[in-house]
């Protein structure tokens, strides 16, 4: 398949493109792709390809209905348009070349299986589809987580600060509590040490008094001649 029909694939929104999130769906999708292209019949049925395949798909009750599931890659045909009365699942891709003529004019022509790089374009592209839609499915993740981080981060930052607010005004009130403190004990020696000053200033001038008092009387008294 050439580069132009695979864009035009990826391109195409599908309503059963999320059957790719499945679990095992991409296992059943590649093993599907590469019976399809190297067989030499291009419409199986489900009891063919169980035979050859020798297993179930993983999810999904029949290989048609992967088919089915899928059809930006296969083509289902209704069971009366098989001889074995089956329905049958075939690769689009083998639709859309030439035709190799039958040896019998009377039968249409048969799809030729397709070449090992035609087989590599589907898989990749089947690779490229299942991983656009992993991608998308976990689109949120880098989003959201991204968003709840911040948010986390910009809460821890605000308690952070709120933290740092207290604890700085828990020492500008411890300072303050203590300059006031230091203040009050100040003024309470120098209130002690001016209550200790006052009775020896009152007692120096009551011993100025008396000496001034004793010399007073001292020189009233005259003394007798004789």
């Amino acid at each position: 398949m050439h580069n132009k029909q695979q864009d035009e694939l990826m391109a195409s929104e599908s309503p059963t493109i999320n059957f790719y999130l499945k679990p095992g769906r991409l296992s059943d999708i590649l093993a599907l792709i590469q019976i399809l292209a190297y067989d030499k019949l291009a419409k199986r049925t489900h009891d063919g390809l169980k035979a050859q395949l020798r297993r179930d798909p993983l999810t999904a009750s029949t290989w048609t209905d992967i088919g089915q599931q899928h059809p930006e890659l296969f083509r289902v045909l209704e069971a009366e348009k098989h001889s074995s009365g089956q329905k049958t699942v075939a690769l689009i891709a083998r639709f859309v070349q030439e035709g190799i003529l039958p040896d019998n004019a009377n039968e249409p022509p048969k799809s030729p299986p397709l070449s090992p790089d035609q087989t590599n374009n589907l898989i990749n592209l089947a690779i490229q589809l299942h991983d656009r839609e992993v991608q998308r499915r976990d689109r949120w993740k880098t989003v959201i987580v991204p968003m709840v981080v911040a948010i986390i981060a910009a809460g821890a930052s605000i308690v952070g600060a709120i933290i740092s607010t207290s604890k700085n005004e828990s020492i500008v009130k411890n300072s303050i509590s203590e300059s006031t403190r230091s203040s009050t004990a100040t003024q309470n020696q120098e209130s002690e040490k001016s209550d200790l000053a006052i009775p020896e200033e009152q007692a120096i001038i009551e011993k100025q008094k008396n000496k001034e008092d004793g010399s007073s009387a001292n020189s009233k008294i005259v003394p007798n001649k004789s």
